[in-house]
């Protein structure tokens, strides 16, 4: 016999199946634009989107006759009819009209899990533009410099604490690194507002397990349920550390939280407190699991796919770069470096698609007309496999971008989107850039990285990566 829980779980699935179901024996959208084939039973097209290289190729012979740039087709997302856009100049024009045109497409229980006034969900054009003013003095180049030295001594023990193992997945130990750089980021200019968010650390994580429950209702306490309650815990800490610093006179404070917590536009208007705590809510939620995926598929990368004479060049200008004063400016500037971030992002974007919805009445979408509520997904990380830009697109090559000739160098480095484009693009990906180029450095500097003992685990969660086994051991310990 089943428990009552077990029952209504299985009801409550068998009502899903029978809803998916519905969904694809409907006749493909009349919008004009091809349908791709094969949808996979309940989840449609979204298995495949973790394929980028192959399912971008299944697309392209779909869409044959199609202007360059401009590729689209009909696929299916979660059991929605979505206009899948992976053409570069489509892309760019869908994600620039986001806030006219198009809106960002949340589910309900998202916009709760990330807070009504954060800049996430945010699709009035006027308040998404304050919030992001506002929210951008605390990303500022200032504060990037100032968070430099404690980002390092983050990897630094982290990689430590990695190499008293045999062998590691990685994917967990780069989640405490970019907590923690997220943590140091916003409250660093007091060790107590630190020691408290650090732990909060478990909550952060079952918010972000919330956004997974689209099915449980509420009374059953899933990960939904169990999210909200952890954004309750976190946010009144937050609210608590912002009351302490308001209340304190006379003392200079320099962190991401300082700057939301002082941020004036032209009109002299700030943040609320629920703005400040809504925004740090939803800058951890987007900043820590997507980088922490970036790094870990470095490593992999770097470990087993890189071509032996790229990795030798890499370690060599890090180790020529011993010092261990050297400079934020210098270390992001460091051209082999750079050119292996890149190619990393092209190559295993963590965010297969960045979901828009037709928010006009009526809409010209590449030359076809769509309706207000159809849906639109942006196929972004499909860009970077685009074999009339990037040859030999499934082979991870740093030299692809260590071009010598400025404009070719701009070209490539525009025609894929890991942050995407537009009014949406991503506000931290200054502090994404940041602590992957950190975290290899220091890897790379003082330690060594070979393949572990286990399997290769490719991700089909909310973000993709490749976690890998590795051997992490102090340089010169062998």
């Amino acid at each position: 016999m089943f428990s009552w829980f077990e029952g209504a779980a299985l009801a409550a699935g068998a009502v899903v199946c029978v809803a998916t179901v519905m969904f694809y024996v409907k006749a493909a959208p009349e919008n004009g634009f091809p349908t791709a084939k094969n949808p996979t039973l309940f989840i449609g097209h979204v298995i495949q989107m973790r394929n980028y290289a192959v399912f971008r190729k299944a697309l392209s012979e779909e869409s044959v006759g199609q202007p360059a740039g401009q590729e689209a087709v009909n696929v299916d997302m979660l059991g929605t009819k979505t206009v899948g856009i992976f053409g570069l100049d489509a892309a760019k024009w869908v994600l620039g009209k986001t806030g006219t045109i198009f809106h960002v497409q949340w589910f309900p229980r998202w916009i709760r899990l990330l807070g009504a006034r954060s800049i996430s969900v945010a699709n009035d054009p006027n308040k998404h533009k304050r919030l992001r003013a506002l929210a951008g003095h605390a990303i500022s180049k200032e504060v990037l410099e100032d968070s430099y030295p404690q980002l390092r001594a983050n990897a630094q023990k982290l990689l430590k604490s990695m190499s008293t193992q045999d062998s590691v997945y990685v994917f967990d130990y780069c989640k405490q690194f970019t907590f923690a750089a997220i943590v140091s980021f916003f409250f660093r200019s007091r060790q107590e507002d630190v020691d408290r968010m650090m732990l909060q650390h478990n909550n952060f994580i079952a918010l972000i397990d919330g956004f997974m429950d689209v099915l449980f209702p509420e009374w059953m306490n899933g990960p939904f349920t169990k999210g909200l309650k952890a954004k309750e815990e976190i946010d009144k800490i937050t609210r608590q550390i912002v009351s302490e610093r308001q209340a304190l006179q006379g003392v200079e404070l320099n962190d991401g939280l300082s700057k939301l917590m002082n941020a004036v536009n032209e009109e002299g208007e700030g943040l609320s407190t629920e703005e400040i705590v809504d925004n740090i809510d939803a800058l951890v939620f987007a900043g820590n699991d997507t980088t922490a995926a970036t790094i870990t598929s470095a490593l992999y990368y770097y470990v087993y796919e890189m071509d032996p004479s790229e990795r030798d060049m890499l370690d060599r200008e890090i180790l020529e770069h011993h010092d261990a004063e050297i400079e934020q400016s210098s270390l992001s500037a460091l051209p082999v470096l750079d050119a292996f971030t890149k190619e990393l992002l092209r190559i295993k974007n963590p965010i297969s698609a960045s979901m828009r919805v037709v928010a006009v009445d009526d809409a010209e979408v590449l030359g076809r007309r769509l309706k207000k509520g159809d849906a639109v997904g942006v196929l972004n990380s499909m860009l970077g496999f685009d074999e009339s830009i990037f040859p030999e697109a499934t082979v991870f090559k740093i030299s692809r971008f260590l071009v010598d000739d400025a404009v070719e160098k701009n070209r490539l480095s525009s025609s894929y989107l890991p942050f995407g484009h537009g009014p949406r693009q991503c506000l931290g990906m200054a502090l994404g850039r940041l602590e992957i180029k950190i975290f290899m450095f220091e890897m790379i500097r003082n330690f060594k990285a070979s393949k572990g003992v286990g399997k290769l685990i490719e991700s089909t969660g909310a973000v993709v990566f490749i976690n890998s086994n590795v051997r992490i051991s102090a340089r010169g310990s062998e």
